[in-house]
């Protein structure tokens, strides 16, 4: 019989992994923990009354780049690219609100009604190790700025959650892609339906008899 500290190796690069016996023979179950994704994601149609206003959107250059990076002993290297994903999300989810939807390359000499910058403000993960859920876990959390020739109003901060059942076998980047998926399609949701509500866009909407 294998002892207990025969049940456990570890594998350069790949971290602890765990040895089952299955009838005789020894399987090894690869707990990958280097992890490298592009996230690419398409947003559903957002099922709400487009509204005429002309508004801009602008992306700073640090939001289309953005990437979640991470190095430690529990977790290896993480390297997500969340640039492309999110534009695309944020993109989708504003054009079906606005029709007069415009991508602005600066701030300046506004011709728009109002223009939205976002940012992102954090990204978290938990796989199932760190949870104990038989599931992976992702947070992600957006500022939006709302910008008029006048200046700013309050920014609005809009949340997302997604989980991605865990597999059997296997590594973790599927399900944290899964999860990170799910998050922005949450987001998206509270976009479509939260923002026509917005108080500080409908306020700066009234104030302007628009």
């Amino acid at each position: 019989m294998l002892s207990a500290k025969a049940m456990q190796g570890y594998s350069e690069g790949h971290g602890w992994c765990r040895l089952f016996v299955i009838g005789a023979a020894l399987v090894l179950v690869a707990c990958q923990r280097d992890i490298s994704i592009k996230l690419e994601y398409e947003v559903p149609q957002a099922l709400v009354e487009q509204s005429a206003r002309k508004v801009g959107i602008f992306f700073p250059p640090k939001f289309s780049a953005a990437a979640y990076h991470e190095e430690s002993d529990e977790r290896g290297t993480w390297y997500i690219d969340l640039g492309s994903a999110q534009v695309a999300m944020f993109n989708k989810v504003l054009g079906d609100l606005f029709a007069n939807l415009e991508q602005l390359p600066s701030l300046e000499n506004l011709a728009v009604d109002i223009a939205l910058v976002p940012h992102l403000n954090k990204v978290q993960f938990a796989t199932p190790q760190e949870s104990g859920f038989e599931h992976f876990e992702s947070w992600v959390e957006y500022r939006i700025e709302f910008v008029n020739q006048g200046g700013s109003v309050e920014p609005w901060l809009v949340s997302g959650y997604g989980q991605a059942q865990a597999p059997r076998f296997g590594s973790n980047q599927p399900g944290i892609e899964t999860a990170l998926k799910q998050a922005l399609r949450n987001v998206a949701a509270k976009i479509a339906t939260g923002l026509p509500k917005n108080a500080q866009l409908q306020s700066y909407f009234g104030s302007t008899g628009q």
